[in-house]
């Protein structure tokens, strides 16, 4: 970013320094007045004074453009100007600096790195003075310094705006990777739920939420692996509702699904954990049962059990399903495989 001169500012330690040049000047050079003077767009101000006897000139003193001031014509003209004596010289005897006693002058201008011009330095009497080639060299050599000080100014500004810049960009790209990171975490949530939206599906009925077909062929495969021929068994209950075609006509779909998921919450709701339930397609149901004492029960007593079962089941159906104002009442039908028949053996 171009630094704004006009905008710099001049540190308190650089500005004493200031002070002790045009102090200097003034004493080496026998005059009144030495001084730092600062351009604006429209005005010049008196930055720096020196602290002689019979100077007239106080910091902060401002007087505007275009006026034919001495530093003026200095600034613009890019060199040097001097003027032994302004009373006697046609282009500077309505000077305004006269009104203030200053007849002759010499300045120097100043200008920042980039060749803005900062403003003059100078030197003012009260008297005619064609000033000796020492004066003028010693103002050459302070101009000198002060430019190295505007250079350092100039350039520690340039390195702040930099650095500002450097942090803008770090911080804009900090947002940016935290933007990113956020997509690709809502990425990886969004795909996390596919995909575990995607594996209850393959599991799971999304209607009624028990397990579907391929995940009770999964689990009956295994459990019949698992059969000790000795002391344990399986026994399979196949459900299915004789009378759903006509409550879907009846009540329609949406009522019929809603009689399913009840019958599914029921069934579920009334096994143990040595149970599961699944639902294969449409109204049809599948409980898988086992022994939940493997060695503490015959064959009878597993028997008698998977019967209880099956009754609980049917009662669970022929209660009343009352949905959106209608009592509905389904008719069940349940079947009973078991294996092996001869595995559950008398306890001795």
């Amino acid at each position: 970013m171009q630094a704004n001169s006009e905008e710099l500012k001049v540190s308190d330690g650089i500005f004493q320094g200031w002070q002790q040049t045009v102090n200097l000047i003034a004493e080496l050079a026998s005059i009144p007045a030495a001084l730092i003077m600062r351009i604006s767009h429209d005005s010049i101000q008196v930055f720096a004074t020196s602290e002689s006897e019979n100077n007239p000139y106080d910091r902060g003193m401002t007087e505007p453009l275009g006026q034919g001031l001495y530093c003026e014509t200095v600034v613009a003209e890019q060199s040097q100007l001097l003027v032994p004596n302004a009373l006697i010289n046609n282009d500077w005897n309505q000077n305004p600096d006269i009104a203030l006693g200053m007849i002759s002058y010499c300045g120097l201008p100043l200008n920042w790195p980039d060749g803005k011009p900062f403003g003059t330095i100078c030197m003012l009497d009260s008297k005619e003075n064609c000033y000796t080639p020492q004066a003028l060299k010693l103002l050459d050599r302070f101009r000198e310094t002060i430019e190295t000080d505007l250079r350092i100014i100039f350039e520690k500004h340039s390195f702040e705006q930099a650095n500002l810049q450097l942090e803008a960009r770090i911080a804009e790209r900090t947002q940016e990777l935290e933007d990113l990171n956020r997509k690709l975490s809502k990425e990886i949530d969004r795909r996390n739920a596919s995909e575990h939206t995607l594996q209850y599906n393959q599991q799971y009925d999304a209607l009624t939420g028990l397990a579907n077909r391929s995940s009770l062929m999964h689990s009956l495969e295994a459990q019949l692996e698992q059969l000790n021929p000795v002391r344990s068994g399986i026994a399979v209950l196949y459900l299915s509702l004789t009378n759903f075609k006509s409550i879907n006509n009846s009540y329609g779909h949406v009522i019929g699904d809603t009689v399913l998921r009840e019958l599914a919450r029921r069934i579920q709701n009334n096994l143990d954990h040595h149970q599961f339930a699944a639902r294969i397609i449409g109204d049809e149901f599948v409980i898988i049962t086992q022994p939940s004492k493997p060695e503490q029960t015959t064959c009878q007593d597993f028997k008698e059990q998977t019967l209880d079962l099956a009754q609980q089941i049917s009662k669970l159906c022929q209660k009343a399903f009352h949905i959106n104002g209608h009592s509905i009442t389904v008719i069940a039908n349940i079947g009973i495989a078991m294996a092996p028949m001869t595995a559950l053996k008398p306890l001795h």
